[in-house]
């Protein structure tokens, strides 16, 4: 699981200058709390790096997208995650994490453990960030911090889909219910954990473009790739499905979307979704299998 990643981090500083460099955090290493302050972080989905997102009750993020995104479902909506003892899942999932609450840590978290904590994982080539950029435009910048180690996540989704399993309602449902919604569960963590590989590899393989998100009042350009000195960009929906569908590119389509972003970026030289399908092209838009894309990139 993920803790043991996490224990492979704090053996990498135990290991830096002889263990000289835990710095702020070897109190909370002392304590056997840096593992929890460091699975708070990586779980938080918005992973703001932030004295809030280690000191406040722990909620787990996955459950609740995952709860909203069943409401919203096209196909088959259900509000069974509305329904299941909630505390319990996150008492397990806290268990399995190695997650204290503020007032159960023997250390106080401080600004400077967050910002050593960052720091540390930057280091290690654990997080990266890209921008999230918005039309209308804001001065206020904002950033998605990138994992750029798939297993940190996809550990704390197993571990919340071992949580959910134990949970009472869960267990009245018949076997294949069960393992539809743990397979739309793992899904949709999935999606998002697909989208940051594609957004770290291609700002490492593109140093000297520009790579972010940009989002409109409605909808978002999941990445776009701007290039400074040609002034030109393309535009991305990255999706987690090896269907192709039209409803995938209606950002892509949308004339609104492209005028706003070629006003501010240039001309869109292509419009992509990248997935899990084969390779083609439709109506204008190019359906790209994702795993053929990031071997290009890598």
């Amino acid at each position: 699981m993920d803790s043991a990643i996490a224990d492979n981090i704090q053996h990498s500083l135990r290991c830096w200058q002889n263990g000289g460099h835990f710095r702020n955090l070897q109190d909370l290493y002392e304590q056997g709390e840096l593992t929890g302050a460091v699975n708070r972080i990586i779980e938080d989905v918005n992973h703001r790096f932030t004295i809030e997102v280690l000191t406040r009750a722990f909620q787990s993020h996955d459950l609740a997208l995952s709860a909203r995104n069943l409401r919203k479902d096209r196909k088959n909506p259900n509000d069974i995650l509305d329904h299941i003892d909630r505390q319990a899942v996150t008492d397990r999932l806290k268990e399995w994490l190695m997650i204290a609450e503020e007032e159960e840590m023997t250390v106080g978290i401080e600004q400077v453990h967050c910002q050593e904590i960052h720091e540390y994982l930057e280091t290690l080539d654990l997080i990266q960030e890209v921008e999230i950029r918005t039309i209308p435009q804001s001065c206020r910048k904002r950033y998605r911090t990138l994992v750029s180690q798939p297993g940190l996540r996809y550990a704390q989704a197993s571990a919340l889909i071992q949580a959910l399993s134990e949970d009472p309602v869960i267990e009245t449902l018949n076997i294949r219910e069960r393992s539809a919604l743990k397979q739309r569960i793992l899904s949709e963590i999935q999606g998002r954990m697909l989208e940051d590989i594609v957004l770290l590899e291609t700002k490492m393989h593109w140093p000297e473009k520009e790579v972010f998100v940009l989002q409109f009042a409605l909808g978002e350009f999941d990445m776009v790739i701007f290039d400074p000195e040609k002034l030109e960009c393309e535009v991305f929906e990255i999706k987690h499905s090896q269907v192709r569908t039209r409803e995938q590119a209606r950002h892509l389509l949308d004339p609104e979307n492209r005028r706003k972003t070629e006003f501010r970026y240039g001309p869109i030289t292509r419009k992509t979704v990248l997935y899990r399908g084969e390779t083609c092209e439709e109506d204008g838009i190019r359906y790209q299998n994702v795993e053929e894309y990031l071997m290009q990139a890598g």
